[in-house]
């Protein structure tokens, strides 16, 4: 879950049971964790479900991905920094009103 702080930055929380208009226990990766090899590339795939009964407005979630690097071998003593980054995409979903069969914002997709 997310929020914009007063200067208009992210500021993340951990997902909250009841938290007003976070979606963040509608996504579902798969896989749910992985490792990529330096130097690789890989396809992170996710789907958000709305619940049916969720009222219409909107929701927010973000997608984080951490990237850790390998821990060193223990039996080499060295002195080094260990930098730990974080990338975030933020998603927003607009839940519409149900309209009329065939009329734009149906709940049913058809438009």
């Amino acid at each position: 879950d997310w929020y914009l702080s007063r200067e208009g930055a992210p500021q993340f929380e951990d997902p909250g049971p009841v938290r007003a208009f976070a979606a963040s226990g509608w996504v579902r990766f798969a896989p749910p964790e992985f490792v990529i090899a330096g130097g690789s590339q890989a396809t992170v795939r996710f789907t958000l479900t709305v619940p049916p009964d969720t009222e219409p407005g909107g929701y927010r979630t973000g997608l984080l991905f951490d990237f850790t690097p390998e821990e060193p071998d223990p039996a080499v003593r060295t002195k080094k920094v260990t930098v730990k980054s974080r990338i975030a995409t933020l998603v927003y979903v607009h839940v519409a009103h149900a309209g009329r069969p065939g009329q734009p914002g149906n709940a049913d997709g058809r438009s």
